[in-house]
């Protein structure tokens, strides 16, 4: 029998599962993240879900675990520059800058959303406790080598400052859609970073001329 062109392969089925599945889990929370549902928004035969994840929990893993891998993707510029020797500090810094600027995008308020949720799952959830330690001592290692590579000489208090800005974004990204808050310019993202780097920033006018770390 000829098979139907359209229809998904099984690795495709599983992508498809996973993001109808976080955007269940930011519309509704995880208790809204059933097998029917997710049949229901891909518009699947009831039952399909059930056939790649057969319990709730084995769902709710692979839904995080997707979520996890978006998050270590939007990292991959960074980590490409970071392999070149030498580094390119500049470039460097502005990659993190253009990440914050993206963390700050529409397509990106569903996933910020949902993040939040699974990390309150977490708290309950040992499995997806241990997806998301992954997912930091992965970040941890860049930010580290990041840090050092901008010539961060301050340690752990600038690894605090660095990481609580860009968890700040994330929580900001999430409830962009309220109207609460504007979007950052990446301006400010610019002298933001470079401040607490250590660089120089000095003002002329209204405008911040950025400068290389004091030296």
């Amino acid at each position: 029998m000829k098979k139907n062109a359209s229809a998904p392969r099984q690795g495709d089925r599983r992508t498809l599962i996973c993001q109808a599945g976080l955007t269940l889990v930011a519309q509704a929370g995880v208790r809204g993240l059933t097998h029917r549902a997710v049949d229901r928004k891909l518009s699947l035969a009831i039952g399909s879900t059930s056939y790649y994840y057969r319990r709730q929990k084995d769902l709710l893993s692979a839904v995080t675990e997707y979520m996890v891998s978006l998050d270590l993707n939007d990292f991959e510029p960074c980590s490409r520059l970071l392999a070149q020797a030498p580094v390119d500090s500049e470039a460097l810094l502005n990659a993190l800058v253009d990440l914050m600027v993206h963390f700050q995008q529409p397509e990106l308020q569903e996933r910020a959303a949902a993040r939040i949720e699974l990390l309150m799952a977490a708290q309950r959830d040992p499995q997806i406790e241990a997806i998301f330690s992954r997912l930091w001592a992965s970040q941890a290692e860049i930010n580290l080598t990041v840090l050092a590579a901008l010539g961060s000489d301050d340690g752990r208090d600038v690894t605090i400052s660095y990481r609580a800005l860009f968890s700040g974004l994330m929580l900001h990204a999430a409830i962009a859609s309220l109207g609460l808050y504007p979007a950052i310019a990446r301006e400010e993202l610019a002298v933001t970073l470079r401040r607490m780097l250590g660089w120089r920033v000095e003002s002329i006018g209204d405008e911040a001329l950025l400068v290389k770390r004091k030296g």
